[in-house]
């Protein structure tokens, strides 16, 4: 049955974290990537991009042989890569095991990913794969997948996405937990999340609200039913 796992590694292990060490962008976001002829992970966004160099930048840590911006907002800028044949660690191991990256984010602080495994079997290979060439990863989270429930990627026709968020929910919720809106004190407020999408504070304070409750709804509480708490009680 495919399985999820959520990993982190130290900034280092992906040589596009020199971007963030050199605060050319806040955050990077990889798309979610299906293996297939050495495309581990082609696109992913910039946010909050500081300076002009930063395609330089990238192309200086010799991880890419070609790059290609496909799309640019007032927040953020859509690039494709043709990653290195010499490219090591963490995105070599993705693309040899076959795996697929349904999410991912990194910020000064770290990388984390949400990866998709056919099956167990598959994940203790990718382990192995990875401790043999010394790629410094964290497993945070191990969970099954149900096929055609909300988190198993299969969508339910009305924009819904992972976990069953729209897209709106999940960048909104991406940006205020990378901006640490979820911090105390908390690092941006739903006003200057509001200014940043360009629309109003009611809508991100919607978008927060019942994102936050799909989120839950399809994980820690699936599956649960009201009347249904384990043992029958109330």
């Amino acid at each position: 049955m495919a399985t999820a796992v959520v990993v982190r590694l130290p900034l280092a292990e992906i040589p596009l974290g020199a971007v963030l060490e050199r605060d050319f962008a806040r955050r990077i976001e990889f798309e979610r990537v299906v293996p297939s002829d050495g495309d581990t992970v082609p696109f992913f966004w910039l946010w909050d991009v500081a300076d002009d160099g930063v395609e330089e930048a990238i192309r200086e840590t010799e991880m890419v042989r070609s790059l290609e911006e496909i799309s640019r907002t007032a927040a953020g800028r859509l690039y494709r890569a043709e990653w290195s044949e010499s490219i090591e660690g963490f995105v070599r191991s993705v693309g040899e095991i076959g795996v697929t990256i349904t999410a991912g984010n990194g910020t000064s602080s770290g990388w984390e990913f949400e990866l998709r495994f056919a099956d167990r079997e598959q994940v203790r290979t990718f382990q192995t794969y990875c401790e043999e060439r010394g790629v410094d990863l964290e497993i945070v989270r191990i969970y099954t997948v149900r096929e055609g429930t909300p988190g198993a990627g299969t969508g339910n026709g009305n924009g819904a996405t992972d976990y069953g968020l729209t897209d709106e929910q999940r960048e909104t919720l991406q940006r205020a937990y990378a901006e640490g809106y979820f911090d105390r004190p908390r690092g941006v407020t739903q006003s200057e999340l509001a200014e940043e999408f360009g629309v109003g504070q009611r809508s991100i304070s919607s978008r927060l609200r019942h994102g936050l409750g799909t989120l839950v709804g399809s994980t820690v509480a699936a599956g649960l039913k009201e009347g249904e708490d384990g043992d029958g009680s109330e």
